[in-house]
């Protein structure tokens, strides 16, 4: 997948952010494990494992922290509305 931070107000309004935080999933894959589970171009990344995710350094340190689980609870906000995602290894 490719990602960015949000870094705009543009960009933060246009997810309906309350802050100016997360990861946008510019591109995924339809043949990757991301598609697989739902995520999809133009979510954004808010919280994983409970935990906010303000930029891409963070969502690598979440990710390191809980590589041990098999199953990685995600929050995403797509068209200002907050979803649930699961990403099973």
């Amino acid at each position: 997948a490719t990602v960015k931070n949000v870094e705009t107000q543009g960009e933060q309004s246009a997810a309906g952010l309350a802050s100016m935080s997360g990861v946008i999933l510019l591109e995924v894959s339809e043949n990757s494990k991301l598609w697989e589970h739902g995520f999809r171009r133009g979510q954004v990344i808010i919280r994983l494992e409970g935990e906010d995710v303000k930029d891409y350094s963070r969502l690598q340190q979440l990710v390191s922290d809980y590589q041990w689980k098999e199953d990685l609870h995600v929050i995403v906000v797509h068209n200002q509305q907050e979803k649930k995602l699961n990403l099973i290894k």
